[in-house]
């Protein structure tokens, strides 16, 4: 188990609580970040007597519960979104790591070159901590055109023409999306990252897929290392990462078959275009104006929605989108 703690809308009594509410719970691993902006605003601030770096939150960690805590960073091949200066952001990047992180987990990349030569510049600046590269499949044509907008990654130009060829297919996006993955993890495996951080965003199936092609989709009985079934266990140590890379790879290629509703809801969100199922699952992502997914906070709605207090005011709002 890793508890991800943000420094956002956190003041420092909120950080104190959290962090002693996870020692009493038996949660050793806390992956510390900044954060994103709130809901509704643009920009990140901190809050009074809050953390302004993720780096405040390792240090403030550290000075309170020394090594009780695994911590892991977040890491960005290139460079944080938010900041132009990407020498200068590498230098905090190291500086974070060097406040007291034992692991960190990357943004999520599509070129595996990109990845190896960022790992190769960190170990040459000091960082000699696990470093676990972010992988998310391909689940779809919208997503994934959203998920590339948003953090700026970078697209090999071979895998944006795939991507484009059958973007009106679902079963084909997927195939590729497993593809690629696969191609991902035995690339880096290659170049020596025994490690990798794979992405499911709650649509586990494609995942499973890539797992199983790899012949590490074995059972939870079949695994050494750290335990699956308890929280106990630091992942930030060398030695942890090469047990569970060596457990996997020595595992049963077996993803289990299963029956009935659940079966069925997998189909449904394997296949979102169809618009079966309960429209709240992240399959339906690309619906994202209303309900779980509503983007707007309430003020927000009602500017541009109003108050419609009957049938006609709703039919009207209806027409009139």
């Amino acid at each position: 188990t890793v508890m991800h703690l943000t420094c956002t809308n956190m003041d420092k009594a909120m950080v104190d609580r959290a962090l002693s509410e996870a020692k009493s719970a038996g949660i050793r691993n806390i992956l510390a970040l900044r954060g994103d902006p709130p809901r509704g605003s643009e920009y990140w601030t901190a809050c009074d007597g809050g953390f302004t770096h993720a780096a405040d939150l390792v240090r403030y960690i550290r000075s309170q519960y020394q090594d009780y805590f695994c911590i892991g960073v977040a890491g960005y091949p290139e460079g944080h979104i938010e900041n132009a200066d990407k020498d200068a952001d590498f230098a905090h990047f190291v500086d974070k790591v060097k406040a007291g992180a034992d692991f960190v987990v990357s943004q999520l990349v599509y070129d595996h070159e990109l990845f190896v030569a960022w790992e190769k510049r960190c170990r040459e600046n000091g960082v000699d901590v696990p470093i676990v590269p972010g992988v998310l499949p391909i689940q779809s044509y919208q997503s994934f055109r959203r998920l590339v907008h948003l953090t700026k990654t970078e697209v090999p130009e071979e895998l944006k023409t795939r991507v484009e060829e059958v973007k009106g297919n679902d079963q084909a996006i997927k195939d590729l999306g497993v593809e690629h993955a696969v191609d991902m993890v035995s690339k880096l495996h290659a170049a020596g990252i025994m490690g990798v951080h794979l992405t499911t965003l709650n649509l586990e199936s494609t995942v499973q897929r890539v797992l199983a092609t790899l012949g590490m989709a074995g059972s939870s009985s079949s695994s050494s290392g750290i335990s699956r079934g308890g929280s106990t266990a630091s992942l930030g140590s060398q030695q942890a990462l090469r047990s569970v890379a060596a457990s996997a790879t020595t595992a049963s290629a077996t993803v289990p078959t299963d029956s009935g509703l659940l079966a069925t809801k997998r189909v449904w969100d394997d296949f979102p275009n169809g618009r079966w199922g309960d429209a709240r699952s992240p399959a339906f992502g690309s619906v994202d104006a209303y309900g779980a997914m509503l983007k707007f906070d309430p003020q927000g709605a009602s500017s541009i929605w109003g108050r419609p207090q009957t049938v006609d005011d709703v039919s009207e709002l209806f027409a009139r989108y």
